[in-house]
């Protein structure tokens, strides 16, 4: 995926360069939309190429590693878990946050044919762990277990509504350095 990201950069900062070429060299009088043209497209490629740099270097980050003790999660429950990350990496926090999603389904008509049309909404998220800097080196580990409190009144995972589902998740924030920004979601189940 990173190569193809490097190889799409190329080709939009190559097409630019050319077309700027073309018309500084080719041409009697300048075309400014030619070189705006040109330079979009150039500006596009190192943007691209600027993503890809930052892709190559988060997919050296080793993956946050999220485990719990009972699943599905009951309503009311206290739920045990542990974080675990490997070095080397160098984040300004890591955290795991228990979210609730509502997602409804609508029946919309466009050009004459119904399409479905879905919006998802936060309903309830609660930070369950937090740590402060983490700054690994090689073949280091950070293993921390914590608790997370599923609320009394937890909706039920599923179908609520014919229209609506709901949906929890565990998701766990890297907060880093420009390379090292991830989030990982993991689909939980709440009965």
């Amino acid at each position: 995926m990173v190569g193809c990201t490097f190889i799409i950069a190329t080709i939009l900062l190559s097409l630019g360069g050319f077309i700027i070429y073309m018309d500084l060299t080719h041409s009697a009088e300048r075309q400014g939309v030619v070189l705006i043209v040109g330079g979009g497209f150039a500006l596009t490629g190192f943007f691209v190429f600027i993503g890809g740099i930052q892709r190559a270097l988060a997919s050296r980050t080793p993956q946050t590693i999220l485990e719990v003790d009972e699943v599905p999660f009951a309503r009311g429950s206290t739920i045990r878990a542990a974080v675990i990350q490997q070095g080397p990496v160098e984040l300004k926090s890591l955290r795991v946050n228990l979210v609730c999603l509502r997602t409804t389904t609508r029946i919309v008509r466009r050009k004459g044919r119904d399409e479905k049309d879905y919006t998802t909404q936060e309903i309830f998220s609660v930070n369950a762990f937090d740590s402060s800097e983490l700054v690994l080196g090689e073949g280091e580990r950070f293993d921390r277990t914590f608790e997370i409190q599923v609320p009394e009144d937890a909706i039920r995972s599923g179908q609520e509504t014919k229209m609506t589902t709901i949906q929890w998740k565990l998701e766990t924030w890297g907060g880093g350095s420009f390379r090292n920004r991830f989030m990982h979601p993991f689909t939980v189940v709440v009965t």
